[in-house]
């Protein structure tokens, strides 16, 4: 359910049950540290409010039309006159906004970024951040030992042969699957490390 703010937003509520609680309390987090002013970048999903209650907590957000996995794959990515070049570029400006903060995203990927629509015109943002980490001013790095998408991840962070795994995120990360979204979008949803199984893609990176 939505409701309608004065400007004509929607906002829909996301509630995430209390077994995946770091996650929301972390998308929270971000979403504080994106919105401590007034400012709200165009790319980045609007984000109004957290509640809490016994069984799980509610994000409250911004209600958009879709994403772009959703999208390219009816055919349609294209339906509000945004051009490949458009998209791209609103790509990553909302990743680049969320480096100039010292947020790493960590699941860049299509299905985390939505299409906004407003008569006519549409506008990508960044959505997501459930894996997000904020770094510590001068630091470059974030310990975590949660994974992202096999598929969009940089090939440190896949586990080695050994069994280990790189546990120190950098904002490089967020770059290497920023380019795997970039080429799905200008080839209309192809994977450039292959897509012929689920496994192909992980295997290759």
């Amino acid at each position: 359910m939505g409701c309608r703010q004065n400007d004509g937003t929607v906002i829909i509520e996301k509630r995430v049950s209390k077994d995946h609680v770091k996650f929301a309390e972390s998308e929270a987090q971000t979403f504080k540290k994106i919105c401590n002013n007034s400012f709200h970048h165009r790319n980045v999903v609007l984000y109004l409010d957290t509640i809490a209650d016994k069984d799980a907590i509610s994000l409250y957000m911004e209600m958009c039309d879709g994403d772009l996995e959703e999208w390219t794959k009816k055919g349609e990515l294209y339906a509000y006159n945004l051009t490949a070049l458009e998209i791209c570029e609103d790509i990553i400006k909302g990743i680049s906004y969320l480096h100039g903060q010292n947020i790493i995203h960590r699941d860049v990927k299509p299905s985390n970024f939505l299409i906004r629509s407003s008569g006519k015109n549409a506008t990508i943002k960044v959505s997501d951040f459930g894996l997000s980490k904020i770094l510590a001013t001068d630091v470059s790095s974030a310990p975590t030992t949660s994974t992202s998408t096999e598929a969009f991840m940089a090939p440190e962070y896949h586990r080695r042969e050994d069994g280990s795994l790189e546990t120190s995120w950098r904002k490089s990360a967020d770059i290497f699957s920023l380019g795997i979204t970039l080429y799905y979008v200008l080839t209309n949803g192809r994977h450039p490390f292959g897509d012929k199984n689920p496994y192909e893609a992980p295997h290759n990176i």
